[in-house]
């Protein structure tokens, strides 16, 4: 016998004011003390730079893939954690203004994710797009890598289809209805850049995304090319 799960129908306010409120109680807020204690340690930003990490103060665009270790909070059971391919990110980048170590850095992006399924963990077929902002710092200078760590959040639209269970011989016991949701979530980044030419910055990025109720956190690890606009 099948069985379905009715839609949660929030409002937006009250869907943003349950989020922040769920987040603080999860993380205890670890990335607000994090980020605080990031803009108070002491940095190098007044040593020059090699030639080709100058253009990191004007603006630049980029484009960037990688891995991600995935874990899905299903509201109807478990579900399996797993390692996905990101093919498609976005960047935006500058500094806020000329003469501090900081930045924005803002990314467009969209993933694809499939769970297998089992007798307890719901396997299913997710989409998401969204946007990630972040405020980051410049921290270190080390044999021309210049290092940034920041903290910010993420917004994205995800859709969770053909949601199931399955019993010990692969047939199909549960079948759930379709998810789909707004979702809000906090993230911690640090990522190393070196210049490759005039107009061209390479930049490894590790990054943290907490999702506030049942979404999708992510720990991601993105190769990234910027140029200079």
């Amino acid at each position: 016998m099948f069985r379905t799960i009715n839609r949660k129908n929030n409002t937006p306010s009250r869907f943003l004011f349950n989020s922040l409120r769920k987040w603080c109680v999860k993380s205890k807020l670890l990335i607000f003390f994090i980020l605080v204690g990031t803009f108070i340690l002491p940095t190098d930003h007044a040593v020059a730079e090699a030639i080709g990490m100058s253009v990191i103060a004007t603006p630049h665009i980029g484009y960037a893939a990688g891995i991600a270790n995935v874990n899905v909070g299903d509201p109807d059971s478990s579900t399996k954690r797993v390692w996905i391919f990101q093919p498609f990110k976005l960047i935006y980048t500058d500094k806020i203004t000329s003469g501090f170590p900081y930045r924005y850095w803002t990314e467009l992006y969209y993933q694809e994710v499939s769970l297998d399924a089992s007798v307890t963990d719901i396997g299913q077929f997710i989409k998401q797009y969204g946007i990630r902002v972040s405020m980051q710092r410049k921290m270190w200078r080390t044999s021309g890598w210049n290092t940034w760590f920041g903290a910010g959040f993420d917004i994205a639209q995800t859709n969770y289809a053909d949601r199931h269970l399955i019993d010990n011989d692969g047939f199909l016991t549960t079948r759930f209805e379709d998810r789909e949701e707004g979702e809000f979530g906090v993230l911690i980044n640090f990522s190393g850049e070196i210049g490759l030419a005039q107009n061209v910055v390479f930049s490894v990025k590790v990054e943290q995304a907490f999702v506030a109720d049942k979404g999708i956190d992510t720990l991601s690890l993105s190769a990234v090319f910027l140029y200079r606009l």
